[in-house]
């Protein structure tokens, strides 16, 4: 159902870098080093005249 797919997406989009950093951490952690890159566009958050939102 649409709301059940609204659910997913959001779901996934708030956890979903959690979830990762949660994975991958303890293994940069051991290893010493390492580097998590999380990249954004702020279109996402803020629309501009005459471009999508």
């Amino acid at each position: 159902t649409p709301a059940k797919s609204f659910e997913m997406c959001w779901r996934l989009a708030t956890f979903g870098l959690y979830r990762v950093a949660s994975a991958v951490c303890p293994l940069m952690e051991e290893r010493g080093k390492g580097t998590l890159l999380v990249s954004s566009a702020t279109a996402a958050v803020r629309g501009n005249a005459g471009q999508h939102a």
